[in-house]
């Protein structure tokens, strides 16, 4: 014990008894280290896309070599326990958890290894914490560095000895031997034939072209030259890529409150066409008539759909807009937003496009990034996606513009958070479906034929709203009321449901 700790206890006045326990417990108690090691197995760099490992060694220095921790110092616990300690590893500049592990063992010194695919090129600084299950206040923790190089900067040839090259595996083997009897089969069928026209007969002499006539061989077509690129190529712009073949399209969102967006097989309104249903708010890709000649007025064909269509405003195509569906809905309800430099990036980042466009729009367009694009990308619940685009608008505004629309975006997303404390939570409705409304209001409702159901909560000064029905916020009871915008005297009531068997069933969203 130091002088410090001396006059520490000294103060406590604790009895002799007390000092033995206070000495052992600090003899006893882990003092650990950390050590990290990033790698790719064969490699000497790592590239994007790796499969890397990221090893972490914890070190009892409190422990001589040889040596192994006893169960905890815990005397009131009734059974003998044994320290644990959680590995967690957090991206602090993409502010995502990245993985977590632990390490059950008690020698002195343990380690695990982590494995992960490499999410994008540039330099990383991972925080991992060795958190204990027994002690509070021992953790500790260490910065973990590497830098990721784009794929078509490491060479990923394999060296082949030429002695190796030689070897043949058991399928190219037996192959091989059936070739070979194949070939003495057709040899045995070939004797039976004439080889040589037989006596008398003349082979026919090659058929002979004048000159200049219609028959005369024309050279063979030359075909366009294969763009010459890297298959790891990531420039938007490289003709050879197929997605900088694919259409960017238009972009345009559905308006209708009351049924949403019908989508057809044909460009027809005909009924039994009718192949599904777009909701209100959702912002697709198509392409229409000023996109594509083969586009009618009046129609837009989502790109990737294989033959999808949605009836769009038009001016050219007045017609449609006074019809109506079965259910007395507007046919026409989705308008265009525009191009895709056109648009502001939380708009563009709402559709599933192909990352090379992505990576377009994020190069080429002039579209200010604000603070209501961070947040849209922040929304994004697939971790990988959501990565590279915050890796993207980094590398174009800069990490401390960045930072500052990331500060405001987390302080907009808290007072959302409180503005929608009401409609949080688990429930259900009359018809049996089940919903979550999360903090970020991200909405799930189970169905009981099993199909899911996904929406958002919108919200404002004055009104928290999801689709056509608006959240009545003068009831104090559990349950909630949303009453329809048309009809105000009817209310769609959600029942606070906190069962296992809800929260096990929405939990299948994954």
């Amino acid at each position: 014990m130091s002088g410090g700790g001396e006059g520490f206890l000294n103060k406590l006045k604790l009895t002799a008894e007390q000092r033995l326990d206070v000495d052992a417990f600090c003899r006893h108690a882990p003092r650990v280290e950390l050590d990290c090691k990033f790698e790719v197995l064969d490699e000497e760099d790592i590239a994007m896309g790796d499969m890397a490992s990221l090893t972490v060694t914890l070190t009892r220095t409190n422990l001589d070599e040889g040596e192994a921790s006893g169960p905890v110092h815990a005397p009131y616990f009734p059974v003998p326990k044994w320290e644990e300690w959680w590995i967690i590893v957090f991206d602090p500049r993409d502010r995502l958890l990245v993985t977590d592990d632990r390490i059950n063992g008690t020698n002195r010194v343990e380690s695990t290894k982590i494995n992960f695919m490499v999410p994008r090129a540039g330099e990383f600084a991972w925080t991992v914490h060795a958190m204990c299950d027994s002690y509070a206040g021992l953790d500790v923790s260490c910065v973990a560095s590497f830098n990721a190089l784009k794929r078509n900067q490491v060479n990923h040839e394999v060296f082949v000895h030429p002695e190796d090259m030689k070897i043949k595996t058991f399928f190219e083997e037996l192959m091989q031997g059936l070739n070979v009897e194949r070939e003495e089969e057709e040899s045995e069928s070939e004797d039976e034939l004439p080889l040589r026209a037989t006596a008398g007969q003349k082979p026919a002499p090659p058929k002979q072209v004048a000159a200049g006539s219609v028959e005369a061989a024309a050279p063979a077509e030359e075909k366009p030259a294969k763009a010459n690129h890297s298959e790891d190529c990531d420039d938007s712009d490289c003709e050879g890529c197929e997605d900088a073949q694919e259409p960017e399209g238009s972009f345009f969102e559905v308006t209708n409150a009351s049924g949403g967006a019908a989508i057809y097989r044909e460009p027809t309104l005909e009924k039994e066409l009718r192949i599904g249903s777009i909701p209100m708010g959702t912002v697709v890709r198509a392409t229409d008539s000023i996109d594509s000649r083969s586009s009618p007025p009046g129609w837009a064909e989502l790109v990737g759909s294989g033959g999808a269509w949605i009836p769009i405003d038009d001016p050219d195509a007045p017609e449609a807009s006074d019809q109506k569906d079965e259910d007395d809905v507007p046919c026409v309800c989705v308008k265009r937003l525009g191009g895709l430099l056109e648009l502001p990036l939380r708009t563009v980042v709402q559709t599933r496009l192909p990352l090379l466009i992505l990576k377009r729009w994020v190069k080429k367009s002039s579209v200010e990034i604000t603070v209501e694009d961070i947040n849209q990308i922040v929304d994004i619940e697939e971790t990988r996606i959501r990565t590279l685009i915050e890796s993207f608008v980094r590398d174009k505004i800069g990490d401390e513009r960045f930072e500052a629309l990331r500060l405001e975006t987390d302080r907009l997303k808290a007072k959302k958070k409180e503005r929608i404390t009401k409609a949080r939570g688990y429930f259900s409705s009359q018809n049996g479906i089940l919903w979550y409304v999360g903090p970020t209001g991200q909405v799930k409702g189970y169905h009981p034929d099993g199909s899911k159901i996904r929406d958002r909560i919108l919200e404002d000064e004055k009104t928290v709203r999801i689709g056509p029905f608006t959240l009545d916020e003068t009831r104090n009871c559990s349950c909630i009321h949303w009453l329809r915008d048309n009809d105000p005297e009817r209310a769609w009531v959600w029942a606070s449901d906190k069962s296992v068997d809800t929260r096990v069933r929405l939990g299948s969203f994954g």
